[in-house]
């Protein structure tokens, strides 16, 4: 039996955007990297938190997000509901 179809393989999508910035970032040995990378930090040490957040989340990593409810309204999960305590699952 012939295997399924399951598309492209991952990574595989066209991005050229994203291909266009890198090529464009890493020319000239890499040096206007270089400057974005000391254009963000210096943005971040003169107050502007949105560099900043870039800082923190390129060496920390992204904080994950809390999924929160409270009695009237339970967390919103993709994919699952929760059930009331009055309700029964199928």
């Amino acid at each position: 039996m012939p295997s399924a179809n399951r598309g492209r393989p991952p990574g595989s999508r066209e991005k050229p955007l994203r291909e266009e910035m890198r090529r464009a970032l890493y020319a000239n040995d890499q040096e206007e990297l270089k400057a974005v990378v000391k254009s963000v930090i210096k943005e971040a040490k003169g107050g502007d938190m949105t560099a900043a957040q870039i800082v923190f989340d390129r060496i920390d990593g992204k904080v994950p997000q809390a999924i929160v409810g409270d009695e009237d309204h339970p967390p919103v999960i993709p994919g699952y509901r929760w059930l009331r305590d009055d309700e029964e699952s199928e």
